[in-house]
């Protein structure tokens, strides 16, 4: 049987010329200009590069870096993802309410006790993922076959699920989504609404590399030395890894039935970079 050519792509930006704004610049300098340089996840970006360069990591970094992953989730979940479903936006919540804002009063404490339950409800994010889960076709927009990554493969451009859920890929609420309806769409956001209320993987790093939690995944980045300054420097974000051959990005499109629904394929994959869906010409 011969192979379906696939009928849509990624069209991506050119790349960044960082290894230009960085070699031969000290430590301290590429520690400040990575943030400014990628602004979406600010502070895993800067803590990453104080890691991997032995630099002093300052008071509160860590916490910030956090922060930044828990407003993204909320931003997503509740102000950019409810309009692609007709629905309207709900504020976001102050830190103390936002179990409750995704979980309903019971936080996520009610969600684990009882998975099918909360999903089936009416409390937190349940509604928004029924509708999610009725404007998607049955087995659309997934991406089964990615491999979960390890702390090897994120400093690596190959291919993995590096993604919130994929990070919470063992919670119950996942498992029992996944178990019912694969990797989609529904995966992926309750995937977002379990990790903005769990505490983020601490980070980790060697002489030269770091990984450390971000909002899309996990962050790894290597850095050669000579002294104090920077020869070289390789990014790895959850983005690369999506947008891999054979990533989630690539498996998704193969499911995509129509590029009407191509705003909400790229809410659900949320490449940081700007991603264009475009229809392949095979004449």
């Amino acid at each position: 049987m011969l192979a379906l050519a696939p009928r849509y792509r990624a069209v991506l930006p050119p790349p960044l010329p960082l290894e230009r704004l960085v070699a031969g610049r000290s430590r301290a300098e590429v520690a400040a200009l990575l943030p400014r340089v990628f602004n979406l996840c600010g502070g895993a970006q800067e803590l990453a590069a104080r890691m991997a360069m032995r630099l002093p990591v300052p008071d509160g970094l860590v916490a910030q870096a956090a922060q930044q992953v828990r407003r993204d989730h909320l931003f997503t979940l509740l102000l950019r993802l409810p309009p692609l479903l007709g629905l309207p936006t709900a504020p976001l919540p102050e830190p103390q309410d936002v179990q409750a804002a995704l979980f309903g009063p019971g936080g996520l404490a009610a969600a684990e006790s009882d998975p099918s339950g909360f999903l089936a409800g009416g409390a937190g994010i349940a509604p928004l993922l029924a509708h999610l889960r009725r404007a998607v076709p049955q087995g659309a927009l997934c991406a089964p076959r990615t491999p979960y990554p390890d702390a090897a493969t994120v400093l690596s451009p190959q291919a993995s699920e590096n993604s919130p859920a994929g990070r919470r890929h063992d919670h119950v609420l996942l498992q029992a989504i996944e178990a019912d309806e694969g990797r989609g769409p529904v995966w992926r956001m309750a995937g977002r609404a379990v990790d903005a209320v769990l505490p983020p993987p601490p980070p980790i790093s060697g002489p030269g590399w770091a990984v450390v939690a971000a909002a899309r995944g996990a962050y790894g980045l290597r850095v050669r030395l000579a002294g104090d300054t920077v020869m070289a420097l390789h990014r790895h974000a959850p983005t690369d890894h999506l947008l891999a051959p054979g990533g989630a990005m690539q498996q998704a499109l193969e499911t995509l039935p129509s590029l009407a629904l191509a705003p909400l394929l790229l809410c659900v994959l949320d490449p940081c970079v700007a991603v264009e869906i475009d229809e392949v010409n095979h004449a």
